[in-house]
């Protein structure tokens, strides 16, 4: 039985059948152990086992098959697995299609601040190759990047140094399909607007604006991300950023005036830039936010890896401004520290200020 009861399976997993061949004889497939690994962390936060249904019968040059299409309209979330064989699918890309078709008829792709469709990135594809539908969405990312050699290397659950990596996305992934399937049991529609900025200032922590980062600092800020969630606070952004510059900037003024702090991850990549907009991402982000802390109550933290080395000229430009021009400093904190120090520093920073106590 499912978790959402008006939904024959909870969960649909949309994959390449070329990314889940065993590399060895006699081990399982990629998309077996995620399967069975998120399954496992799910009844843990669930309570319940949920329903996780895919199809092992396709092949490449399968047609979409009637058990598909008959099935998707029965499943509340979809998994896309994105790697260089599912851009190359016709099919999968018709599952995303059709699932957001029918999503469309069913409440919306789209609940509150929390989507029905999960972009896990097994292999590192570039955003101009991902989807229509799934490049304003954030994904989770399931490699890392090989400073040495300067690849991408999935991660596995296996043991190595970066087995631990694996497990966390497993559990982000996890985590964040059990607060979609308890917001989706408990509400029969979308959140109403009123609900989504009331919960900005709910938390019992404090609001945190964690900025969207360039590709290479994105596992340091899933640790900081899921440090600050377990410590009680609210992180925004909580839903992927517009890939159009006024959007963007919009909704970054929104989460900053909700914010008490916002934090700046300087990497050595320039990052995307988005639509009608001649600079990035990252320095979007970081001008938003030092217009912001001319207001009272918000402080600004920069933090840069001790020997950062930018590999293009407009990041060193970035980083020059940064660290060299006053105004890019004004209302800010800038660290070049290790990750464990930033750590604390947040710490210290969010942690309340004492109440004076009153003489008698």
């Amino acid at each position: 039985m499912s978790f959402l009861t008006e939904y024959e399976d909870d969960i649909f997993i949309s994959y390449a059948h070329n990314d889940n061949q065993a590399v060895q004889e006699g081990q399982r497939g990629w998309i077996d152990n995620f399967h069975n690994a998120l399954e496992k962390r799910l009844q843990v936060y669930l309570g319940a086992k949920p329903k996780i249904w895919r199809d092992p019968r396709l092949q490449g040059n399968d047609y979409f098959a009637d058990t598909l299409v008959e099935q998707i309209p029965k499943v509340a979330i979809l998994i896309s697995v994105l790697s260089p064989s599912y851009i190359k699918s016709e099919w999968c890309r018709r599952e995303m299609q059709l699932f957001c078709r029918i999503a469309g008829l069913t409440g919306g792709v789209r609940l509150g601040n929390k989507a029905r469709i999960f972009k896990v990135e097994k292999i590192n594809v570039p955003l101009e190759k991902h989807p229509e539908e799934l490049q304003f969405m954030t994904g989770y990312q399931f490699f890392y990047i090989d400073e040495q050699a300067h690849r991408a290397r999935e991660l596995s659950p296996e043991s190595g140094p970066h087995a631990i990596d694996y497990w966390q996305r497993i559990d982000d992934v996890a985590q964040d399909i059990t607060a979609l399937l308890e917001s989706m049991r408990s509400s029969s529609g979308s959140q109403p607007a009123v609900e989504v900025a009331m919960e900005l200032t709910e938390s019992p922590g404090s609001v945190v604006y964690l900025a969207e980062t360039s590709f290479d600092l994105a596992p340091q800020r899933d640790r900081i991300k899921r440090e600050l969630q377990e410590r009680g606070h609210r992180v925004l952004p909580d839903r992927p950023l517009p890939l159009n510059g006024p959007e963007l900037q919009e909704l970054v003024q929104e989460y900053l005036n909700a914010s008490k702090l916002s934090i700046h991850l300087i990497g050595s990549n320039y990052g995307v830039i988005p639509e009608a907009a001649d600079r990035s991402v990252v320095c979007l982000q970081n001008d938003l936010a030092a217009e912001r802390s001319k207001g009272n109550s918000f402080a600004r933290l920069i933090w840069m890896p001790e020997g950062l080395q930018a590999k293009e000229e407009r990041q060193q430009e970035f980083i020059r401004y940064l660290k060299y021009d006053p105004t890019a400093q004004h209302g800010a904190d800038l660290l070049e520290t290790s990750i464990e120090e930033l750590k604390t520093y947040i710490q210290d920073k969010l942690r309340p200020t004492p109440k004076p106590s009153i003489s008698k």
